[in-house]
């Protein structure tokens, strides 16, 4: 079953993709999903997902603090594939903070402005996927 959840006022979304097992007749997947056989997997990320940019994220599971920061105009997705983390998000404007907990299949989509800091519990490979890559001029670090 998918989950969904905003957080800080809609800046911040969670999204599980749904997971199916082969066998199977016939899986709509336009939404994005996982299908799953004996050996294999597939996964579609959904399609409002932009993806012009999109990194390849491996981090030891050793609990230590990544990013620390936030961007002016690039709203950012993060896919986790395999491991755990949390996230913590901030409202650069408002100043709410949360943590949330991200499992494999986890898609996590923070607005520009959004001070973001991923915290690797286990090992961890996840794909960061936006509009752009973002500048340095627009790129700035913040404490967590």
């Amino acid at each position: 079953m998918e989950e969904q959840r905003s957080l800080l006022g809609g800046k911040v979304s969670l999204r599980r993709l749904p997971q199916s097992a082969f066998p199977h007749s016939y899986v709509d997947l336009t939404e994005g999903g996982v299908l799953r056989g004996p050996n294999s997997l597939f996964a579609r990320v959904p399609d409002a997902v932009p993806r012009t940019y999109l990194a390849v994220v491996v981090y030891k599971g050793d609990g230590t603090p990544r990013g620390q920061h936030y961007h002016d105009r690039k709203a950012e997705t993060i896919l986790v594939v395999s491991g755990t983390a949390s996230m913590i998000v901030r409202d650069g404007a408002e100043g709410g903070e949360e943590s949330i907990d991200l499992q494999p299949w986890d898609i996590l989509t923070m607005e520009p402005e959004v001070h973001h800091a991923l915290i690797p519990r286990s090992d961890l490979i996840a794909l960061e996927m936006a509009e752009s890559g973002g500048t340095p001029d627009e790129t700035h670090k913040v404490s967590l």
